[in-house]
Order: structure tokens, then sequence, then C-alpha cells
């Protein structure tokens, strides 16, 4: 679609230009319903009424409110994605849109089958849609259907093949169903396109655990925390190592520092 160079749309677009970060959220919320209702009331000089693009225009701003609303008050977004919704037009061309709103939705919602309905529909509207296929991968692993997120994960690597979080995760499932030695495979390959990605060291550190590899463990660990030395996880997992080699003061160490870096935790990790 070529949008027209016209005097209206110039500006307009001056008007959202208007509406950057600069401005305070509640100001940036009431400029948007002040632009929907100039539009809607047609006092700006629209070429007819509410053509493709002031549709397309309506649904933007809408979509931008969502998102300014999505931190903070996610029932509220999810009203104002599914408004915008209603304004894209069904063009093939802007398909790509209505597929982005989609996985936004998806990700709002709490209900695992309301998820996977809003990226289902983003898939079918893009197919090529890598991340909407990762992200539906993880609703299926978080539900134990590690098949069906094998699935999804492996379609993701199809469209987008140095998809390193994809990787990791296939993974993850290996680990998950004790598949160690692929796990590694899976790990090994994820390293080769990502050799700084703490996740990586972090899951393949678990393997190495599991299979009470506790050198390759440590090193693993080792590397997660120096990726970044926050990761309450880390430590605890590799206090659990030390521990098991009767490495008590490294172990203690290590849980103080998770206790510190989880302090609302009132159960104890270890």
């Amino acid at each position: 679609m070529t949008i027209p160079q016209s005097d209206w749309w110039r500006d307009i677009c001056q008007a959202l230009a208007i509406l950057d970060s600069s401005l305070q959220t509640y100001k940036r919320i009431a400029a948007l319903d002040g632009l929907i209702d100039l539009i809607m009331r047609q006092k700006l000089p629209l070429p007819v009424p509410l053509t493709a693009y002031s549709q397309l225009l309506i649904a933007a701003i809408w979509w931008q409110q969502g998102d300014l609303f999505r931190n903070f008050d996610p029932y509220t977004a999810l009203n104002l994605y599914t408004k915008a919704l209603l304004y894209i037009i069904p063009e093939e061309n802007v398909s790509i849109y209505t597929a982005r709103l989609h996985r936004k939705m998806a990700t709002i919602v709490s209900e695992p089958q309301l998820q996977i309905d809003f990226l289902t529909k983003a898939i079918e509207l893009q197919p090529d849609f890598a991340v909407a296929y990762y992200d539906l991968g993880n609703i299926y692993f978080d539900q134990g259907q590690y098949q069906l997120a094998r699935v999804c994960y492996q379609y993701a690597i199809e469209l987008k093949p140095h998809y390193v979080d994809a990787w990791i995760n296939l993974g993850v499932i290996c680990t998950k169903i004790k598949d160690y030695t692929r796990a590694l495979d899976e790990f090994a390959y994820a390293q080769s396109l990502d050799s700084e990605n703490v996740w990586l060291y972090y899951n393949r550190g678990n393997v190495y655990r599991e299979l009470k590899m506790y050198t390759e463990a440590l090193k693993d660990f080792d590397k997660a925390i120096a990726l970044d030395n926050t990761f309450a996880y880390a430590y605890l997992n590799r206090g659990n190592i030390y521990a098991a080699l009767k490495m008590f003061e490294q172990a203690n160490l290590d849980y103080a520092q998770t206790a510190k870096l989880l302090p609302d935790d009132i159960h104890p990790l270890w």
C-alpha cells in the first residue's frame, strides 16, 4: 500500500511525532485520545470519511495506547488492542501488523488457552512468524507438553536457523526427558551461535550436574555468573555442586549470595 503524501496525512504524522517518550505516559494517552476524537469527528481534513488510511491510523493510535497501558493495566491494554484489530483493514500487506498485534495480546492474557489461540491466529496470519512459534513452544513447555513444544521450536528454527533461544530450549526439553546426550548436542550448537548466552551455560551446567560431571558443571555456572552476577539460581546450583563435593565453605558463600539476591524467598532453596 502506498500512503498518499497529502496535507492531511502530513499533519497527522506531525501530530503523532510529538507523542514521543519525553511526554509523561498520562499526557501521551490524553493526546492520543484527542487525536482519535479529531479523526472520528472528521475535524481533520480527511479525503473521505474513514478511508483505509484513516482506519489504519486509528488502529495505530489504539495500538500505541495499548502499549502505554500494557505494563500497569493489562485489561485496558487488551481492550485497546482489540479495538485496533477492528480498524486494521483486511489487506494482505498489512496482515503482518495484525499478526504482531495478536502476539502482543497473547503476552497480556494469563490463560494458556487464550495465549495459544492468539498465537495460533498470529501464525495463521503470518506463517513465517518465527517468534510466535517460539512463544507457542514456551506455552506448551510450561504445560509439560514437551513434544508439542519441540515441534514449535523446530518450526521457529526452520524459519530462523540462528534462533539461539530456540536451540537452547530444545536442549532443555532433552534435559527434561533425560536425553542428556542430545541435550549436550543442542547446547553445543547454541554455543556455536552465541558463546555469551547466560542461559546456555546455566542449562548446560544443570545437565552436567545430573551426569555428576561436576568439573564441567562448575565451569558452566562460573561462566553464567561471569555473564550475569545477579543470576541467583546460578549461584544456588553452583552451591549445590560445591556441597556435593563437600566444599562447604564455597557452598555457603554461594547460598548466602542466593539469599541476598532473593531476599523475599521465605523457604530455603537448598
